[in-house]
């Protein structure tokens, strides 16, 4: 505690583990909300390109090539499918389940590595997939 006292600006650093991993989520969803984003559309598909791009590295540095290809063909299906769908009449529809049919995926490839646990990156995947069906439904009320 004196040390931020004396130097404040060391509080813009936290390692916090996985409590501050949490509550840096937290940030960026409340931050979201409060924003109100006209398009979930646009979160959604920043959101499984981020997904697309973190497994696909973990999975070629952990060495598990074959999880890592076979993610990343089926990650850029989705993600194409997705866009495409989305830019449709029929887009708010597609969007929620191609958004669950993705998280899903994650966590089966995921299962096949380590078989299922409840990890910080399941959890996150829950939580995100939660979160933006929220975001989708709260927008369609607003409407």
């Amino acid at each position: 505690m004196p040390t931020v006292i004396k130097h404040p600006l060391t509080i813009l650093y936290f390692n916090g583990g996985v409590i501050g991993y949490w509550l840096g989520l937290s940030a960026v969803l409340l931050y979201i909300l409060i924003k109100r984003v006209d398009s979930p559309f646009t979160v959604i598909a920043s959101w499984m390109v981020t997904v697309l791009f973190y497994e696909s590295v973990l999975h070629f540095l952990h060495e598990h090539t074959l999880f890592a290809c076979i993610g990343l063909v089926l990650n850029i299906m989705i993600v194409s499918y997705f866009h495409k769908k989305v830019k449709g009449s029929s887009g708010e529809i597609w969007a929620v389940q191609l958004l669950v049919m993705f998280t899903l995926i994650q966590l089966l490839l995921n299962a096949f590595i380590d078989g299922f646990q409840f990890n910080t990156t399941t959890w996150t995947y829950l939580v995100m997939m939660t979160f933006l069906i929220f975001l989708h439904v709260r927008r369609k009320q607003n409407e």
